[in-house]
C-alpha cells in the first residue's frame, strides 16, 4: 500500500504543480511543448512549468542586478542538464534539454534553500491538470 500512496503522491504533485509556461497552459492543464521557459527574478523563479521528452527549457534572467545559477535539485541523471552556469542579468538566458520524463526540480544556487528560488520542471508525455494551476 505504501507504493500506492507514493504513486498518488506524486501524481498529485505533478497535476498541481504545473504553472504558466510557453509550453501550454489553459485553466487546470498543463500541455507539454517542446520548449518551455522558466523566469529568473531578483525576488524568485517560475515554480512549475512542463515540457516533452528531449524538449527545451530556457531559463531567462530577469534581474538587472544579478547573474544567477541554477542547479538540479532532483538528484536524477535525467535532470543533470539543469546544472547550468551562471546566467547573465539584463536578459542573459540559456538552454537547458532534458531528454526522459521526470520530475526534474532546481533551484537559483546562491539561494537553494529559499523555496521562492525553487521550481520544477515536469518532463512529461500528456497534458496533466488538476486544482492549483
Amino acid at each position: 500500500m505504501r507504493g500506492g500512496t507514493c504513486s498518488t503522491l506524486f501524481a498529485a504533485v505533478l497535476l498541481a504543480a504545473c504553472g504558466d509556461d510557453s509550453s501550454g497552459t489553459q485553466g487546470n492543464v498543463c500541455t507539454p511543448g517542446t520548449r518551455t521557459t522558466v523566469t529568473v527574478t531578483a525576488t524568485g523563479v517560475t515554480k512549475a512549468t512542463c515540457l516533452l521528452p528531449g524538449g527545451t527549457v530556457t531559463f531567462r534572467n530577469s534581474d538587472a542586478a544579478a547573474a544567477h545559477s541554477i542547479q538540479n535539485t532532483s538528484g536524477l541523471a535525467a535532470c543533470n542538464a539543469l546544472n547550468l552556469g551562471p546566467i547573465a542579468a539584463a536578459g542573459g538566458s540559456v538552454d537547458a534539454t532534458l531528454p526522459s520524463a521526470a520530475a526534474c526540480a532546481f533551484a537559483e544556487s546562491a539561494h537553494a534553500n529559499d523555496p521562492a528560488f525553487q521550481g520544477t520542471v515536469f518532463v512529461m508525455t500528456a497534458p496533466a491538470g488538476g486544482p492549483g494551476h
